[in-house]
């Protein structure tokens, strides 16, 4: 094997394994809902804060990435985050009073939204021809870690006694994985920009648009994340089938991710496949809220089209930038506005359940957002930045 493919295999073991670490801290609180529910004893709505606050602290401090990688380095800046939120995650765990639990959540959101946007940097400067398989490793990573705690949250509170034990086990799995990224990750210098930089690329129309159905896509997955297992508990579904259908979720969005990998720099317009992962989105959301029966079918293809659309969306960031630096501060935009836009789903399905007393306006509201998804998705087809294919677009 040749010294540049191993320098490619090492990045995207690195790459990897950050993006595992980034999703449990969050993911995991969906399927225990309603033992966080009967625990604390409060509301659905003030459960899904539990979502919402780290999801809109994701939004809110995602310029913080490139300014860190400025500072320190990106693959210093990563390290940090990475065992940052470990070690965040453990203390909420341990935290007894709710004020403290939703601090060290919003910790959670800071630290992960600081970090969602290094992994760009370091792939737009030591692989800039590999857009997308850096993309595409880094969302495997993330949905691979949403699996995970997806599916082995309740066993492991089951097991260990309870949600916080789950919780602080997720954590620790973060923390292990701290050394390997920083042995696997190449040292990336990123020049000091003025705070503001990151924010300017707001008002390209590409940019724009692609933040907009960024946003679309996260408020459907944490919508599904957060009140998808209650739901179906609801529809009579036992608490474990609930929280794996979280996980089936994610599995298949693992399985678009990886074929994504593999094939987006090869076939057609980044564009159209983009367009065409929102239309399984929408009807599959339709087919969720009006055939009940047929709810792990549609699960499974709204994961395919989630996946398929998050991995696209991550390699369009890095395919529109010039520089490395230009990939950080597109990144932060289209994951800061992203994820604000995101953040008022749980809170929100949550109050909606409060107040109809049960999830069935819930499934009826992933379908409209699935639609306006696809919407969305066709003010991509007019920007030239994601024209790019094998053969560089047109």
């Amino acid at each position: 094997m040749s010294d540049r493919a191993v320098q490619t295999v090492r990045l995207g073991a690195g790459l990897f394994l950050v993006g595992l670490a980034l999703r449990p801290p969050i993911v995991a609180i969906g399927p225990l809902t309603p033992q966080i529910v009967a625990d604390l004893g409060v509301s659905h709505a003030a459960v899904g804060l539990l979502t919402t606050l780290p999801i809109l602290a994701m939004g809110l401090c995602s310029p913080l990435g490139p300014a860190l990688a400025a500072s320190v380095g990106a693959r210093r800046a990563i390290v940090l985050s990475v065992a940052t939120l470990a070690v965040v995650g453990i203390g909420r765990a341990a935290a007894s009073e709710p004020a403290l639990l939703l601090a060290l959540t919003v910790g959670v959101g800071i630290v992960v939204g600081a970090a969602g946007s290094l992994p760009s940097i370091v792939a737009r400067s030591a692989a800039p021809a590999r857009a997308g398989l850096a993309g595409g490793v880094v969302a495997a990573g993330i949905v691979l870690g949403a699996i995970a705690s997806a599916t082995t949250a309740v066993p492991l509170a089951d097991a260990l006694g309870g949600w916080r034990a789950a919780l602080a086990v997720l954590s620790l799995a973060a923390l292990a994985s701290v050394p390997f990224v920083a042995r696997l990750l190449p040292a990336v210098t990123v020049a000091p920009r003025v705070p503001t930089a990151a924010w300017r690329v707001a008002t390209r129309p590409h940019v724009a648009a692609l933040t907009v159905v960024f946003g679309l896509q996260a408020l459907v997955y944490w919508t599904l994340t957060a009140w998808l297992p209650d739901g179906l508990i609801e529809r009579g579904w036992n608490d474990s089938d609930a929280a794996a259908m979280v996980g089936l979720v994610n599995a298949a969005a693992l399985t678009a991710n990886l074929t994504i990998v593999a094939v987006s720099d090869r076939i057609g317009q980044r564009r159209r496949q983009i367009l065409a992962s929102a239309g399984v989105i929408a009807l599959s959301g339709v087919g969720l809220a009006a055939l009940p029966s047929l709810a792990l079918i549609a699960a499974a293809a709204i994961g395919l089209g989630l996946g398929a659309i998050f991995a696209l969306l991550l390699i369009a960031t890095v395919d529109a930038a010039s520089d490395a630096v230009d990939a950080g501060r597109i990144a932060a935009v289209v994951l800061g506005g992203g994820y604000t836009i995101a953040a008022v789903g749980p809170v929100a399905l949550g109050l909606l359940r409060d107040l109809a007393g049960g999830h069935g306006l819930t499934f009826g509201a992933i379908a409209i957002l699935g639609l306006l998804v696809a919407v969305a998705a066709v003010a991509l087809q007019s920007r030239r930045p994601f024209e790019r294919n094998a053969s560089g677009g047109e």
